[in-house]
């Protein structure tokens, strides 16, 4: 279902759409193009373009989880990556072939970091895509 809303000083107008996840409803309003809220969460879509090696893709926040929702991430060559709250593993080596791609999402966080850690992606080539994240 698709409608529109405004803002309580009625100046700015928003998108939004239902969406359907487990057995409940949830409302998503798309407030600009890096940010989506769904259920009252922000989850921010971040650029990934890497080469190999460790990598931080989101900071630590004092006091914070980061959470990631979902991920897309592409190669051109035949590579390997995982994921990692500071120096944790969070994923084992997941493997993607030359010009593969790899999608993951869910209804809830696919994983979440230790509180005040880092979110990092270790590569053994280059890597492209986005994820989607949120600090709470």
């Amino acid at each position: 279902m698709k409608n529109s809303i405004y803002s309580p000083t009625g100046m700015q107008r928003y998108s939004s759409v239902s969406l359907e996840h487990t057995k409940n409803w949830g409302t998503a309003v798309v407030v600009d193009t890096n940010n989506i809220t769904i259920d009252d969460a922000t989850f921010i879509n971040a650029v990934v373009s890497v080469s190999s090696g460790t990598t931080t893709l989101v900071n630590a926040t004092a006091d914070c989880f980061i959470e990631v929702k979902d991920y897309a991430l592409s190669s051109a060559a035949n590579n390997t990556f995982k994921f990692r709250s500071g120096s944790n593993d969070l994923t084992g080596v997941i493997n993607i072939s030359a010009n593969g791609t790899i999608v993951a999402n869910g209804t809830s966080a696919l994983f979440k970091c230790n509180k005040n850690e880092t979110f990092n992606i270790v590569t053994t080539g280059a890597i492209t895509g986005h994820i989607s994240y949120r600090v709470i």
